[in-house]
């Protein structure tokens, strides 16, 4: 995601006031803001100009190369293990960096495969289901990992892989999918 909503209200600017000093419509805003539509370069410039910022300020911050081979990645919910907003940590350079992130499993939801507090790589680009496979989901007020799988033409089965927990099946026009899962970090092998 980029840092306009933030940037915005830093500035106490309401969405309404920026979308009418923009010329756009508040809702294209606000999908801007959601990542859900590109920022196009010179309506970047013009949001920099209005926020007196550069227009690199409003890019995602998710990812910033190292010359030593890494790339810091932000955490979705550092939270989870008391860290700051905007914490990062340095992942191997060969991902797609504007798209990816590191998300911390909260609970035991999917153990044995994923761990509680075990990091884990998404592609926020991948935001519909495809395939069966891991994803991130938008529940109401946080994020859920779950094994996605297709179950009939137009439903899916969510799936927790730790048995404790009761897998059940939506359709999947109802999916909020937020990205798909690339791979775990094991925090054991990084200590």
């Amino acid at each position: 995601m980029n840092n306009l909503k933030r940037l915005r209200k830093e500035q106490g600017l309401t969405v309404t006031e920026l979308a009418r000093r923009l010329s756009i419509s508040q809702a294209n805003l606000t999908k801007i803001e959601n990542s859900q539509i590109g920022l196009k370069p010179d309506l970047a410039e013009k949001i920099a100009a209005i926020l007196n910022v550069s227009p690199q300020a409003i890019e995602p911050q998710n990812a910033l190369k190292q010359p030593n081979g890494l790339t810091e990645l932000e955490i979705i919910n550092p939270e989870v293990l008391n860290l700051p907003a905007h914490t990062t940590l340095p992942i191997l350079n060969q991902l797609p960096t504007k798209t990816c992130f590191l998300y911390i499993m909260p609970d035991d939801t999917m153990a044995p495969t994923l761990l509680k507090h075990e990091l884990v790589i998404v592609d926020t680009s991948c935001q519909n289901f495809q395939e069966n496979g891991l994803y991130l989901l938008k529940t109401q007020d946080n994020f859920e990992l779950v094994r996605l799988q297709r179950f009939k033409e137009n439903q899916v089965k969510v799936i927790f892989d730790n048995k404790n927990y009761e897998s059940y099946e939506i359709p999947a026009s109802e999916l909020t999918i937020k990205a798909k899962i690339l791979y775990a970090v094991n925090l054991k092998k990084l200590g």
